[in-house]
């Protein structure tokens, strides 16, 4: 015979699970915080919080009287606060554009990076750059947009092919090997053109540091823009994922919902390589965990995407300058780190049942 449950316990339950989640946001926004502040202060030359807060509420005048060394003024307006706005909105555009892709794939193994979008983007921005073309805001844009539009067509059809059998491991599979061929041919044209290497070096090898300040305005249009939009389209992609029947009965056109999704994953990734260049593993290792820590619940899951995002991003970067002060060390090197034997572990799990 089956016995309903006490309702003390399950108020009891409900309060644990709501102050449960209240404890994980207040977590992720001191973490946020904390990697905030690290970003600022670490590299060389160190700074202080003291630095720190002088430069903010400080005006021109007390700021040169009270700080010893006017160059310190100069590196937090001119180098970590472009580096510091870049990582938070790459960061978060690279955890959105997994989430959407892990959404509609229903597959944890799926990222801009596994599927080829994030090296179609880095393709043709090394083809501008070799062919000499002037690397104008709008051009790096541009050039980015194109390159994941290319990689994103083929996508698409990936995606469409495999719809009907839900067959996300042949997805997988084909963009694992769309990411290795555009790499090869990236390689290929930097070992044909020596003197690119050195003059994007930085950039490739996916890097905060001489971050342009005139690209961080296009950025945070396309960033914000898509976040906003991400949200809008969280019913439609919802409805898909239970059932293309279902959503066409409900109005839901699914052909729309993939081709506006692929669209917002196409701005995100591009947007993100022109600034940083190819940051791997993002986009793959974020969404899960993000799924970990607040479950399923489609706006709890984009809201813990964005911020674990823009926290793994600052944080990489500012350990790295951490470690090594006096370098320009990439933060793709803790993400691969981590990302790397992350995507291993998925693959094992999925797999093995």
């Amino acid at each position: 015979m089956l016995t309903r449950p006490h309702p003390e316990a399950t108020a009891a339950s409900g309060l644990f699970n709501l102050i449960r989640q209240y404890a994980i946001w207040l977590v992720l926004v001191t973490v946020l915080l904390a990697s905030v502040l690290l970003s600022l202060l670490a590299g060389y030359p160190q700074l202080s919080l003291a630095d720190l807060y002088l430069s903010l509420v400080s005006d021109a005048q007390s700021l040169q009287q009270s700080i010893q060394k006017p160059i310190q003024q100069l590196v937090l307006t001119e180098l970590r606060f472009p580096r510091l706005i870049a990582g938070l909105l790459t960061g978060a555009a690279m955890g959105c554009a997994g989430f959407l892709l892990q959404r509609l794939s229903q597959n944890p193994l799926t990222s801009p990076s596994t599927l080829g979008v994030t090296q179609g983007s880095a393709l043709a921005l090394v083809l501008v750059f070799i062919l000499g073309i002037e690397m104008s805001p709008v051009m790096r844009f541009s050039a980015a947009l194109v390159g994941a539009l290319f990689a994103g067509g083929l996508l698409l059809v990936l995606m469409l092919a495999n719809r009907q059998r839900n067959d996300t491991s042949t997805l997988i599979l084909l963009g694992a090997l769309m990411a290795s061929f555009f790499a090869a041919l990236t390689t290929s044209m930097l070992l044909l053109e020596q003197h690119a290497i050195n003059a994007i070096r930085f950039w490739l090898s996916g890097s905060l540091a001489f971050v342009p300040a005139e690209l961080l305005p296009v950025l945070a249009l396309i960033c914000l823009s898509c976040f906003a939009v991400s949200y809008l389209m969280l019913p439609g992609v919802n409805l898909v994922t239970t059932g293309e029947a279902k959503a066409s009965s409900l109005g839901i056109s699914p052909l729309r919902v993939y081709l506006v999704v692929l669209v917002l994953i196409l701005l995100l990734t591009g947007a993100s390589v022109a600034v940083t260049g190819p940051i791997l593993f993002t986009g793959l290792v974020v969404p899960h965990l993000a799924r970990l820590l607040v479950g399923v619940k489609a706006s709890a899951h984009l809201s813990a995407s964005l911020l674990l995002g823009a926290i793994m991003m600052t944080l990489a970067d500012g350990l790295t300058r951490w470690v090594a002060p006096e370098t320009s060390a990439s933060p793709s090197i803790p993400m691969a780190i981590i990302g790397a034997p992350w995507f291993m572990w998925l693959v094992y799990q999925r797999y093995r049942t």
